[in-house]
């Protein structure tokens, strides 16, 4: 049994790191696709993103608002 209070060991920990790996490459993407589009200025993110995708509008307009507030 695992409280939140105890930290997670093995296959479960490693579970724990692709959640937070994959919520950080979502962000990149995200980042790339409104760089691209010219929501904002990031020169570098290009060189953390392997595979650019093109994110919708409303997810453009957030990283906006989250870059420039």
């Amino acid at each position: 049994m695992n409280s939140d209070a105890t930290p997670s060991f093995g296959a479960a920990a490693k579970d724990d790191d692709h959640v937070v790996q994959d919520t950080s490459n979502d962000a990149a993407i995200s980042r790339e696709s409104a760089s691209r589009l010219g929501y904002i200025h990031d020169p570098f993110i290009k060189h953390f993103v392997r595979h650019p995708q093109r994110r919708a509008p409303l997810i453009n307009r957030g990283t906006f608002a989250r870059f420039h507030g």
